[in-house]
Order: structure tokens, then sequence, then C-alpha cells
């Protein structure tokens, strides 16, 4: 018996959380998307797409590591492939006033 009361509660909470949700906008959900707190560090791997004139595409894999300190923001970004740019980093500290950037080979 307890378990079947579980087994309502919980899916009157997940019902109850689609619905409120499903009033959404578009434009609602981005902006919810893009002021939600990020933390204060942040990890990610990208891959950037370089297209030049005729269309040729160059791939480059990275990996981002992001810290906030409040007032600074520093982050640095090594490029895991192609080849010919791996062990490359580019270093970024900025704060309201400066933004200090360097590539690092």
């Amino acid at each position: 018996m307890k378990t079947i009361k579980l087994i309502a509660i919980a899916t009157l909470v997940i019902v109850a959380g689609f619905s409120a949700n499903a009033q959404l906008t578009g434009t609602q959900i981005v902006e919810k998307a893009y002021n939600r707190a990020t933390g204060d560090d942040q990890t990610s791997i990208l891959t950037m797409t370089l297209t030049n004139k005729q269309g040729k595409q160059r791939v480059r894999k990275i990996k981002q590591f992001t810290k906030d300190l409040g007032d600074v923001e520093k982050s640095i970004m090594f490029f895991q492939s192609p080849a010919d740019v791996k062990n490359t980093s580019f270093l970024r500290w900025s704060s309201d006033s400066h933004i200090t950037e360097g590539l690092h080979k």
C-alpha cells in the first residue's frame, strides 16, 4: 500500500512539473536558459569548424576550463586536434575594466 501511495505522489509531482513548463513560450525558455546560474567554474569540450569561401572545412577540438572569481574571469582553452595546433593554448583573463588574451604554443 505504501508503494502505491509513493508512486501516486511521484506521478502527480512529475505531471505538475510538465504542465507548469508546458505553458512557457519559446522566448521564456530561452531567457530561463540564458539567465540561469552557471556556477563558479566550468569545463567544456568544444568543436570549432572553420569554413573558407570555397566551403572547405577544418575542424578543431578544444578543451576549455573557466573560473569565475567574481571581479575576474579566467579561461584557458587547449587545442586537442588536429596535430598542427595540438597543445596550443589560448588564455583569457577578463574583468569589467580590462581583458588580457594570449596564444601560447
